[in-house]
């Protein structure tokens, strides 16, 4: 619903940085949360569960009092009589079907740094359940700085390029994450696989909408959220299964081998808008190229 917000209220050059902004809000909730769990816990197993929800409650109250509907009434009763995109309609369209497939793996792997990062730390370089809540404010923290930033840099290098540079970043970073032999590189390879997923989660995203008629938007962004669940879910599970029963290495060089997977996927999206766009425009029954 956020994406689908920011779509209806922001022009198409100024979405990446509207996502951008989303983005850095999320990286300010991965700083903040553990900070606000750790002080919560002192007063029983349910009282972080409880506060998430109490905030949660919090912000639903005031989206309802205070957040403007995001189209005026005209516009709301046109695009009401007009079709609306099913259910996996996303799936179903060649310009979008890609990138929201890429979303899917990216969510998936972007669970690695919750589940596997941590015990990797603690295993290898003997970190304490303070210095995860550091990390966790490590990671927090670049979300933020490339979430604002991310409007200015699409501007510069746009936005294709740059989801291509996060997804191979994401690839890169995870297929290091078990060679590191020091805590100055797990640090850095926390932050490179950081770096990814903040340039590249809210800028996919920012991609579909464009490539979505406005009646339609919210509900392929809709679809898109729904990929993203599907692969964080099990990546979640998958993650820690492999840990424990595999071996250290295998949830970051499975989750590398399908970022490599989403990687190709983006470069053959890059390339297929970049040869639209090259096209030529044929006016009326001219030839002209």
């Amino acid at each position: 619903m956020a994406q689908a917000y920011i779509a209806d209220r922001t022009r198409p050059d100024e979405r990446a940085r509207g996502m951008g902004f989303m983005g850095a809000a999320f990286g300010v909730g991965f700083a903040v949360g553990p900070v606000i769990g750790g002080a919560l816990a002192p007063f029983g197993l349910m009282a972080p569960p409880l506060g998430a929800a109490a905030l949660a409650g919090a912000n639903l109250v005031l989206a309802a009092l205070f957040l403007p509907e995001s189209l005026d009434d005209s516009v709301r009763r046109s695009l009401t009589s007009r079709p609306k995109a099913r259910l996996g309609e996303a799936l179903r369209r060649p310009a979008i079907r890609g990138l929201v497939l890429a979303f899917l793996i990216i969510s998936y792997a972007f669970m690695t740094i919750p589940v596997a990062f941590p015990i990797l730390g603690m295993e290898s370089f003997g970190l304490q359940p303070q210095d995860m809540l550091l990390l966790f404010v490590y990671i927090g923290t670049i979300s933020l700085v490339m979430g604002t930033l991310a409007g200015r840099l699409a501007r510069r290098f746009g936005e294709e390029r740059l989801v291509a540079l996060g997804t191979f970043a994401m690839t890169v970073g995870l297929a290091a994450a078990p060679l590191v032999a020091s805590l100055a590189a797990y640090v850095l390879v926390t932050g490179v696989v950081s770096t990814g997923v903040a340039i590249a989660m809210p800028l996919v995203p920012s991609l579909v909408s464009k490539r979505t008629p406005t009646h339609e938007q919210g509900s392929i962004l809709g679809d898109a959220q729904a990929m993203g669940s599907l692969g964080r879910v099990p990546g979640t599970i998958v993650a820690g299964i492999l840990y424990e029963q595999v071996g250290r290495a295998s949830p970051f060089l499975v989750s590398a081998a399908a970022m490599a997977v989403a990687f190709a996927i983006i470069l053959l999206a890059y390339r297929e808008s970049r040869q639209v766009a090259k096209a030529p425009v044929v006016a009326g029954a001219s030839g002209d190229e």
